[in-house]
């Protein structure tokens, strides 16, 4: 029997395991972005139904978009005797989120002065006034009024 006798072998050292390599690319994080926006903003216009357009040489137009930022122009075309149609446009205005945009579609000496005609020959002629808004992804609202127009 043999009591009190040492080993004299060294103990192995534990089997080393190697690390994962790095990946091969290092991809960014991957980032939550919202859709796209595409819903078309909702528009509110404001316009007296009939206008003194002689007296002030425009046909004015108020523009409010309650749910975001927005840019407004709008056209009108006045249909006049014998066949003479009228255009008038407007500026593109640009506003925050529910501020109100005045738009002005101004008649030109012409176009006043062919008014001026038909209001006295007993006419009564009318704007059809054709409000376009965008938002800032592009989205459109278009919003159509008649104005009859007096002097």
């Amino acid at each position: 029997m043999l009591i009190g006798v040492l080993c004299t072998e060294p103990v192995p050292p534990p089997p080393v395991v190697p690390a994962a390599p790095p990946p091969l690319t290092s991809a960014p994080p991957a980032v939550a972005t919202a859709p796209p926006d595409a819903v078309a903003p909702a528009v509110r216009v404001d316009a007296a139904r009939s206008q003194r357009v002689l007296r002030r040489g425009a046909v004015l137009v108020a523009v409010r978009c309650p749910g975001e930022a927005c840019s407004a122009s709008a056209t009108a075309s006045v249909a006049l005797p014998r066949g003479r149609t009228l255009r008038l446009a407007s500026g593109r205005r640009e506003g925050a989120r529910g501020q109100r945009l005045t738009l002005r579609l101004t008649l030109g000496s012409d176009a006043r002065a062919a008014l001026r005609r038909a209001l006295r020959a007993g006419r009564s002629p009318r704007a059809l006034v054709r409000v376009l808004a965008r938002d800032a992804a592009g989205n459109r609202t278009v919003v159509k009024r008649t104005i009859r127009l007096t002097g």
